[in-house]
């Protein structure tokens, strides 16, 4: 257990020391939340697919890591031949195991129902961060849709990718976790690049008021920088696209969380630039 330890921390410490694009391998982003019930998934899986439409190619990946409730591959009607636990388990590579979904975004479903794993150890976690890196020209970007909750598993994690996007609502349990959250991933020596979306607002008013509030509590860290980026706000096509098990993206693309979302990927790819400072934004979509 102490090698598998150390081989992770060398392996984090090497892409956040170093940088992706030095090491020659994909970016990897994990996109986890203090609670469940955020619309974390959807949130990953319309990304990804904004991601792929930014860059034209197929080479942005989603890798479910919510384990027992993966449903990734429900939320774009995708009937996988393989999962991670195929992966893990060494039965085929990481490359082969993912599937092509719609709008050419690349998807290694999870392990649901509670089969195989209940959740990932070290070495599951070392395996997975140096199976991804490995992907080398076949990925430009792999996301991670994370548990929810700040479990020592989610935890452990984050710390190993490049990008941490945090997910939270306006709802007043949601911004206490997501800041617990926050917290236990500063807390590592090494901590990835934070970045921050709110989910389901209402309104502008109430976008802007969860934002710099939880800005300021942030501020009590010295040295931990947030990104903050477009709100995704509260809209009936999210749950018409999830009962047609189908991305908002694809269902309508011109809806107010499209755009928001779109604007995401675009300020990630750094093909966006914010239009106030780096870390604070009251964009709206």
């Amino acid at each position: 257990m102490t090698d598998q330890a150390a081989r992770l921390r060398a392996l984090v410490e090497a892409r956040l020391q170093g940088g992706e694009a030095a090491k020659g391998g994909p970016r990897l982003v994990a996109v986890a939340s203090g609670k469940g019930g955020v619309g974390k998934t959807n949130l990953s899986l319309n990304l990804g697919l904004a991601m792929a439409r930014r860059t034209g190619r197929s080479d942005v990946c989603l890798v479910d890591i919510d384990f027992g409730l993966a449903n990734a591959d429900v939320l774009c009607s995708v009937q996988p031949e393989r999962t991670l636990a195929d992966v893990l388990d060494g039965q085929c590579d990481m490359k082969d195991a993912m599937v092509l979904g719609p709008g050419g975004l690349r998807l290694l479903p999870g392990i649901g129902g509670g089969r195989g794993r209940p959740s990932l150890d070290e070495q599951d976690r070392s395996r997975l961060v140096q199976l991804a890196g490995d992907l080398g020209e076949a990925a430009s970007v792999v996301l991670f849709d994370c548990a929810a909750g700040i479990g020592r598993n989610v935890c452990a994690f984050t710390r190993s990718v490049d990008d941490l996007i945090i997910v939270t609502t306006p709802e007043p349990t949601a911004l206490v976790d997501a800041y617990a959250l926050v917290v236990a991933v500063a807390d590592a020596p090494v901590v990835p690049r934070l970045h921050l979306v709110v989910n389901m607002a209402q309104d502008k008013a109430e976008l802007a008021e969860v934002q710099e509030r939880f800005l300021r509590t942030c501020d009590l860290f010295q040295g931990v920088t947030l990104e903050v980026h477009p709100g995704v706000p509260l809209d009936p096509v999210v749950r018409n696209a999830v009962r047609q098990r189908l991305p908002f993206m694809l269902l309508d693309p011109n809806s107010a969380p499209s755009k928001a979302v779109d604007r995401i990927a675009g300020r990630l790819l750094g093909l966006d630039k914010p239009t106030k400072r780096r870390w604070w934004s009251r964009l709206w979509s």
